[in-house]
């Protein structure tokens, strides 16, 4: 009987050398909850290099704790380069970043910065000063 075990690996280089609609998992409700947790649970900064479409797949290039993975979606299927999507084929810190996370500051969707917007992360590295609704100025 031949082996038919593939490496992880082998695996995701295939799926990297082809965009196919076939490829992707569906995402639920309950996974953009899982998302969120497993990107504030993160202890490396998440952030997207480079993104483009190919055969009306969107993908982003995603740097995370020193490695590069690759992020797909078209609609609400999703798929991500990383073992943590290959061994759950559910939702991971990278699809997150892509779903749209909300500033653990201001509650803003979109996280640009680490986990926060770009302005909170301005106002907090002191690169913009905090702006005071309803201030009295002399």
């Amino acid at each position: 009987m031949p082996n038919d075990y593939r490496k992880p690996e082998d695996v995701i280089d295939e799926i990297l050398s082809r965009y196919s609609v076939a490829d992707l998992r569906e995402q639920t409700e309950a996974d953009l909850v899982i998302g969120d947790e497993l990107f504030y649970k993160a202890k490396t900064p998440i952030e997207v290099i480079d993104q483009g479409e190919v055969n009306l797949i969107r993908w982003w290039r995603i740097a995370s704790g020193g490695n590069m993975y690759e992020v797909r979606r078209f609609k609400n299927f999703v798929w991500c380069s990383c073992k943590g999507f290959f061994f759950s084929k559910r939702m991971c810190k990278h699809l997150a970043l892509t779903a749209g996370v909300y500033c653990q500051h201001c509650r803003v969707f979109r996280v640009r910065v680490g986990k926060l917007c770009s302005e909170c992360d301005h106002v907090q590295n002191h690169f913009l000063k905090p702006v005071v609704v309803g201030a009295i100025m002399n």
